[in-house]
């Protein structure tokens, strides 16, 4: 599983975000500080879909929707491009 690529990447900034694998170095590396529960249960699916448990599409949408409550999309955060998004 960890060779499988999402059919969507998820834009962060100048990053493309396009498996599991690379959301998880994101979150390790790259992640605020500041963590919310979406955050944790975005991990958790990340590594359940790592190791076969879950479907890589489901961690995309928990990684999104941790992005999103994060606020990474919010211009505030440096990460992100002046135009485009997470999709």
């Amino acid at each position: 599983m960890l060779t499988e690529h999402w059919s969507t990447p998820v834009r962060i900034g100048d990053s493309s975000i396009n498996s599991p694998l690379q959301a998880h170095g994101f979150m390790m590396r790259e992640w605020p500080n500041t963590k919310y529960l979406t955050f944790a249960e975005a991990h958790l699916a990340i590594l359940a879909a790592l190791d076969g448990r879950q479907s890589i599409e489901e961690a995309r949408t928990r990684f999104v929707t941790a992005v999103l409550d994060a606020e990474l999309d919010h211009p505030g955060f440096e990460r992100l491009p002046t135009a485009g998004g997470l999709f």
